[in-house]
């Protein structure tokens, strides 16, 4: 004798639930990966922002030095996009020595002060120069003293500095002095001195020319002259790596050791400040 089986179908309810189901996490996968697209989208924005706030803002400064009383702004809009105005407490220091009387020398200590931007915190970067070049001391007239430079540390950073000296001879002078003329060699030093104002918002970033100091200018007698600088190739809030550089007058074509040398020396002072809501 057989027993007949009844098969039944599944209940409309439960077919209901499980379709809903599915149709739910197909949503909900597709609205994370739209989700993740945008974010990465808006970090890397905000990353190229951060670059485009200080490359701007070493132009309005290396813009403005000639010019006393000068200033300039650039602003800044996205969320995670914010600049931090850093003291680092570190130094550089400019030598130059007279080889043939080493008391005949100059010394110049500068504070190394920093902009600091933090955007895109997913983004992955390495370390680039984006503007400059990381010698700390420069003997061409075209050469930049502002850098700008990415970096990851703690997330992605892009750095602002004016860590370096530049050091450049300008040729021959004839100067009149007791009742003649005197031949010299020319030598001219610049460098910016950053220094921070209020913190009065968080909308743009303002820079403005102090002035410019030259008190340090100097005359060596006559002889070979070592130029050196100690300083720092990465600064950062976190995070440097400090460096050396060392030249003898030598390099300069035109430079005559056997007259003596002028040494015209422009500390260019240019104060940092934020404005905004």
């Amino acid at each position: 004798m057989s027993r007949k089986l009844d098969v039944k179908g599944m209940s409309p309810v439960i077919t209901t639930i499980i379709l809903a189901s599915t149709i739910l996490a197909c949503v909900l996968t597709a609205y994370m990966q739209m989700t993740g697209v945008l974010m990465a989208q808006s970090q890397h924005l905000e990353f190229q922002q951060a670059r485009r706030v200080l490359t701007s803002l070493a132009d309005i400064i290396e813009n403005s030095i000639y010019t006393p009383g000068s200033s300039g702004y650039v602003k800044f809009e996205y969320t995670s996009t914010r600049p931090n105005l850093i003291r680092t407490g570190l130094t550089m220091t400019l030598q130059i020595v007279n080889l043939q009387d080493p008391d005949d020398n100059l010394t110049l200590t500068i504070p190394i002060n920093i902009v600091e931007m933090v955007g895109g915190f997913l983004v992955n970067t390495h370390y680039e120069v984006l503007l400059g070049n990381s010698s700390i001391l420069a003997t061409s007239p075209l050469d930049r003293l502002a850098r700008v430079q990415a970096i990851q540390s703690n997330g992605p950073k892009m750095v602002l500095d004016f860590a370096k000296f530049k050091v450049v001879y300008t040729g021959r002078a004839y100067l009149y002095e007791d009742g003649g003329y005197n031949e010299y060699n020319v030598i001219e030093v610049s460098v910016v001195k950053v220094s921070f104002g209020q913190v009065r918002g968080v909308e743009s970033l303002v820079a403005k020319n102090l002035g410019v100091d030259s008190s340090y200018s100097t005359r060596f007698s006559s002889g070979t002259l070592q130029i050196r600088v100690d300083g720092y190739e990465i600064v950062a809030d976190d995070y440097s790596v400090s460096r050396s550089e060392s030249i003898t007058s030598d390099v300069f074509q035109g430079f005559d050791p056997s007259l003596p040398t002028i040494i015209y020396v422009y500390v260019f002072q240019v104060e940092i400040s934020m404005e905004g809501l």
